[in-house]
């Protein structure tokens, strides 16, 4: 499931392609700005759609070959009832358990350890380059340099 795909993470996304931050303060700020831009009922939509999104995976078996379930959310809107959540049948949590019981958890919990090791070597480093601080020649001269070697 990408959640980039709903709106919100997309436009997020998009800040960060056309507003060049040069510090992770910058990033933060122009985040918090887009939280505040962000009108909530577009939020509201995006999670609701979420929520659908995962029900649809649980019944795919965690494959992604559903169609995106549509609510008519305006419609409901105007009717003033939207729902806070979407809930689940009887059939779509027994799917979701007899799935779960199919895993192997100690094998699942020994990947994500894996995997949250290297994440925080790679934060390690990545926390190192922000405190790199590069005048305008030292980048342009790297540049050069990192074209020399490709």
């Amino acid at each position: 499931m990408n959640v980039l795909d709903l709106g919100f993470f997309r436009a997020i996304q998009s800040l960060q392609q056309t507003h060049h931050s040069n510090t992770y303060q910058e990033i933060v700020d122009a985040t918090n700005q887009a939280w505040e831009d962000i009108d909530t009922w577009s939020l509201e939509r995006n999670f609701l759609t979420l929520q659908c999104c995962l029900r649809e995976v649980i019944m795919c078996a965690g494959e992604n070959s559903y169609k995106i379930p549509h609510m008519k959310k305006v419609a409901l809107k105007k009717c003033g009832r939207v729902p806070e959540s979407i809930s689940c049948g009887q059939d779509v949590f027994d799917t979701g358990c007899a799935l779960l019981a199919q895993q192997d958890l100690v094998a699942v919990m020994r990947d994500l350890a894996i995997q949250t090791r290297a994440d925080l070597k790679m934060n390690d480093i990545l926390t190192a380059l922000e405190t790199v601080d590069l005048d305008e020649e030292s980048v342009g001269d790297a540049s050069k340099f990192n074209s020399h070697c490709v």
